[in-house]
This record gives C-alpha cells, sequence and structure tokens, in this order.
C-alpha cells in the first residue's frame, strides 16, 4: 500500500499500467514472452498457461517453469531483485529437449504501460527515451508513435526487418538502455545477455518497437476517459537451439518515480530520465532552486499550500525592485499621453524632428520608453522557470490544500460525465473532460474584480482606450488557459496576482498618482 501524499491507498499503486489496443485486447502482463517458431506454426500466448513456480532459492529470487511438450521445449523465467536499487533482473532460458534443431525468434514485452495520475493532462510528458554512450553519452526522447510516425520510421529499418505497427528504436552495442516515462513515473529496459556467453545486442538486430495505437486500460474518477499509452515490443533475431542446448535471454527491468531520493538510487546515465522534456531541461538549474526553496518552507510550514503562498510572496519580493521601475516607468508614460500626442500631432510630417522632441519630452519627465521592457526580460525566465518547478514537482504530488486533492492535478469537484470534443475552439480544451474546476474561476474573479476597481486614466485615444478594456478581460482569458493546470500552479497565479494589485497600488501611492 503506497502512501500517497496525506492519504493512503486502499490497494497498491501499479507504476506499470495497463493499455488496450485499437482492437480491443487487454494486454495488463509485464515480462509478457512469446517465442515465434520460424520452422513450425507460431508459438504465441505464453502468458495464459500455467507457469508453475518453483521453490525460491532466495528471499528476492523466484522461478517459473513452463514445458511445452508438442514443442519439445521448456521455458524457465528467473526473477532475481536488485538489493540497492528498484529493479529486477530476469532470466528467460529456452531448452530444446527434442532431438532436432529448433530456430526460435523471441519477444518480449518487459512494459506494458506507464502510470499516469491524470491522462487528460499528462499526454504531453508520456514519451519513450533510449540512451546510448554510457555516462557521457545522450538522451534521446521519442514521442507517442502513430500512423504517419510508424511508416517514416520503418523506412529507416535495416534490409530484411518486417515492417512494424509503431515506431522501431534499433538496439545496438552502444545503447544503455530504453523505456518509457510519464510525468512522475519511468520504467527502463536495460539489454544483459542474448544467448549464452554472448553479447545482447549485434549489428542492431535486436530491435525495440513502441506499437502504436494503444490506449490505457483507466476509468478517470470523474468521467470514463481513454487517453495516449506505450508498451515496449522487443523482438531478437532468429535463433538456431540445438538438441539439448539453451537459448539464453537476460533483461533488467528497472521502475522509478521522479523524487529526488528515488534517483539517486540509479545512475548518472539513468538519471538523465528526469529531463525527458526539453523546456524542463533548459530552465533545471532555475527550477531546481525554486524547488529546493518550496521544499524548505514546507519543512516550516508544514503543508505545501501553505508553502506555495509564502514562495509566492518571497517571488514577489525579490522581483519588486524590477517590477517597480516597469510599472513607474508605465504609469509615467500614460501621464505624459496627452504632451506625446499634441508632440506627434505637430510634427508628423518632420520623421527626424519628431524624434528629437519626443526623446527631449521623455527627459524631461524623467521616462525610460524601454523601462518597462527590461523587467519583463528579467522575469521571464522565472515565470518560465516557476512553470516547469511546478508541472515536475513529484513531493508535490498527493499533497492536499483546502478542497484541493493533489496539487499537482486539477483540483476537480464534479465531472459532468462527458468529455469536450476534440475540435473545441478553446485551446488546451478539446478532448478534455468537462468537470467543475474552482480554483481557475476563483483566480478569474479576483484578477476581474481588481482590473475594474483599478481605475485607468481617462484617454481620448480610441486605441488607448480599446488597449484598456484588453487588459481588464485579460485575466479571463488566463483563467481559460490555467482551468486544467495544476492546482498549485494557479494557486500561485491567484496570489500572485493579488500581490500585484496591491503593489501596483504602492507604486501609484509612492509615485503621486494615487
Amino acid at each position: 500500500t503506497e502512501t500517497f501524499g496525506k492519504r493512503e491507498l486502499d490497494q497498491p499503486l501499479a507504476v506499470l499500467d495497463d493499455f488496450r489496443h485499437s482492437a480491443g485486447r487487454l494486454d495488463n502482463l509485464h515480462n509478457l514472452v512469446t517465442l515465434l517458431n520460424l520452422a513450425a506454426p507460431n508459438l504465441d500466448g505464453t502468458g495464459n498457461l500455467a507457469w508453475s513456480v518453483v521453490a525460491p532459492t532466495a528471499p528476492d529470487a523466484v522461478t517459473l517453469r513452463l514445458e511445452l511438450p508438442e514443442r519439445r521445449l521448456a521455458l524457465e523465467l528467473h526473477y532475481r531483485m536488485d538489493a540497492d536499487r528498484p529493479s529486477v533482473r530476469s532470466l528467460l532460458v529456452v531448452r530444446n529437449l527434442g532431438d532436432q534443431s529448433v530456430t526460435l525468434g523471441p519477444s518480449i514485452y518487459p512494459i506494458n504501460g506507464i502510470h499516469q495520475d491524470y491522462p487528460p493532462t499528462e499526454s504531453y510528458y508520456l514519451c519513450a527515451f533510449a540512451h546510448d554512450g554510457g555516462k557521457d553519452g545522450s538522451l534521446t526522447r521519442v514521442d507517442p508513435p502513430d500512423a504517419k510516425k510508424s511508416a517514416l520510421a520503418n523506412e529507416l529499418l535495416p534490409a530484411g526487418r518486417a515492417p512494424v505497427a509503431g515506431i522501431p528504436l534499433p538496439v545496438d552495442a552502444t545503447t544503455d538502455y530504453i523505456g518509457v516515462k510519464a510525468r512522475f513515473f519511468a520504467a527502463l529496459w536495460e539489454p544483459l545477455r542474448y544467448t549464452a556467453g554472448t553479447a545482447p545486442t549485434t549489428g542492431g538486430d535486436v530491435l525495440a518497437t513502441l506499437p502504436a495505437d494503444a490506449k490505457p486500460q483507466w476509468r478517470a474518477f470523474i468521467t470514463a476517459f481513454t487517453g495516449p499509452q506505450l508498451c515496449l515490443q522487443v523482438a531478437y533475431p532468429p535463433a538456431v537451439v540445438q538438441p539439448g542446448a539453451d537459448l539464453q535471454i537476460e533483461w533488467r527491468l528497472t521502475v522509478t518515480d521522479m523524487k529526488k531520493e528515488s534517483l539517486a538510487l540509479l545512475t548518472e546515465a539513468e538519471r538523465r530520465v528526469e529531463y525527458t522534456d526539453g523546456m524542463y531541461r533548459f530552465f533545471k538549474v532555475l527550477a531546481k532552486l525554486l524547488l529546493w526553496l518550496l521544499t524548505a518552507i514546507k519543512v516550516v510550514v508544514r503543508d505545501y499550500g501553505i508553502a506555495v503562498i509564502v514562495l509566492t510572496f518571497l517571488v514577489k519580493a525579490a522581483l519588486h525592485r524590477t517590477t517597480f521601475k516597469q510599472q513607474a516607468s508605465m504609469l509615467k508614460m500614460q501621464k505624459i499621453q496627452p504632451e506625446l500626442k499634441l508632440v506627434q500631432e505637430q510634427y508628423k510630417n518632420d520623421r527626424q524632428q519628431l524624434a528629437a522632441k519626443q526623446m527631449e519630452l521623455f527627459k524631461k519627465h524623467g521616462v525610460n520608453p524601454l523601462g518597462g521592457c527590461l523587467p519583463v526580460f528579467i522575469q521571464l525566465p522565472i515565470f518560465m522557470a516557476l512553470y516547469q518547478a511546478f508541472n515536475h514537482s513529484a513531493d508535490m504530488r498527493g499533497e492536499r490544500f483546502l478542497w484541493v486533492n493533489d496539487l499537482t492535478l486539477p483540483d476537480t469537484l464534479v465531472g459532468f460525465g462527458f468529455s469536450w470534443p476534440s475540435w473545441m475552439f478553446i485551446p488546451g480544451w478539446g478532448g478534455m473532460p468537462a468537470a467543475l474546476n474552482p480554483l481557475p474561476l476563483v483566480y478569474i474573479a479576483v484578477t476581474v474584480w481588481m482590473s475594474f476597481s483599478m481605475k485607468a486614466p481617462p484617454t481620448s485615444d480610441p486605441q488607448q482606450e480599446q488597449m484598456q478594456k484588453m487588459m481588464r478581460w485579460m485575466p479571463v482569458l488566463f483563467g481559460v488557459f490555467f482551468y486544467y493546470m495544476p492546482a498549485g500552479l494557479v494557486l500561485y497565479f491567484t496570489v500572485s496576482a493579488i500581490l500585484s494589485t496591491i503593489e501596483l497600488k504602492y507604486v501609484k501611492k509612492k509615485l503621486g498618482m494615487h
């Protein structure tokens, strides 16, 4: 039983999830083994046969056995847990009991889906990956396949390999691991051995595939929903097994979440799975700093929701100087608009004189026309890093605040039992479950009320008046974008909007414009 934030789940949480093919077949078995006997009818479905359990030789190991008399084959599948990491080593031994050689083309399905807390909003994070080159190597992200991607990928297959319904990932001697990742979980498959005493990867003959058109067997708590899911199939090249000989395949499967203490159990190369999201990787230094600060605050206040509010105050305080300059520049620019308009009207036919008079006016009133831009460039990286930090905070997962059950998910109270159509004109809403998420509505109400309570200076310029109207209703647009975002992120922006309004009133008062 997993402790999920402040709640304890009644059932274990399956990190390796289930998926359903578009044809309707449900696959819920991991490390499923199939054997293709090229010299005889196919041998499939070994996962549905009665494997017997051999008496365990150790507390952390077990062996399963399956005999196929009609095929003159005996299979043994050995599992052993690694003591110092979240991994299980698997060794498949296929013994030829007959008096003739047999040609086999084994396939395994080491990963049949990966857990997603809320697939409607997590499909962006779902991906496969491959790592090559060891400690100094690189990680490559592969997005979920579709028919078009599958066709393009099949063109790159080595000669003689049959096309696959998915994206093929050739495994060669430099491959360290391949796997599947969701927002907070990852599963890594590592090739160890193929046939006794030989290397597992020769000439790219081992082929890993991301089958296309997989759907998760999952029901949301607000409405039935299926979204993208990934599984991994590994096909080995044909091998001839002589009478009395063995075919041996060994691999290691590692399952981890994205918490710091869990990633610390992995190798340096394996820890790179945390950064499959390119934007998170780009802002990782600043995002990690903000997450460290958020965690430190939580240790003191003992609640992540309150920690988010405190972090908002701290970020606002740190940016106050640049924000003050930005607001002051904008307010001064508004104040001189009547004079500026007169200058523009007077010198509209002389561009050179107009530019000189404008600069003279700016200098007279101490206005920097670019003064409002520089603070934006300073704040933008912090905003982007905050966005990535909240989206990838595994420690915040499962944490409650007020009515919010999980700060990393939308704060859904009620579901309406249907999904928005895929052609929905609102960005990010297409295909989403229709539900009542109060926090974005609170954000809209608070920010709209505050924008109307802040009286803009009167203007006779129709363009300026139109801009003021647009700015008043801009919070509604942001609230719509925030509707399916993590509740912790929306909480941050709601508190930030309140503080920004208070800050603007302070700036106006200090400049004598209140």
